[in-house]
């Protein structure tokens, strides 16, 4: 890929990342954000409390 102009005249030269280097920097913004996500949904979202009551039939309960 060429060089911009500027680059040139500063004497820059592009380098390019490694493939790995690149890999492990978009896995790390993805853990990044899916941390962050989840801290404002723990921090921001409260859950509506509601009673649950679940019937069990006595053929269930184990009587010994």
């Amino acid at each position: 890929m060429a060089d911009s102009a500027v680059d040139k005249r500063l004497g820059l030269q592009r380098v390019d990342m490694p493939t790995l280097f690149r890999l492990l920097t978009k896995l790390a913004i993805l853990v990044v954000l899916a941390y962050a996500v989840m801290y404002a949904l723990a921090t921001f979202v409260t859950p509506r409390q509601t009673e649950i009551v679940v019937p069990i039939p006595p053929e269930r309960l184990d009587r010994r």
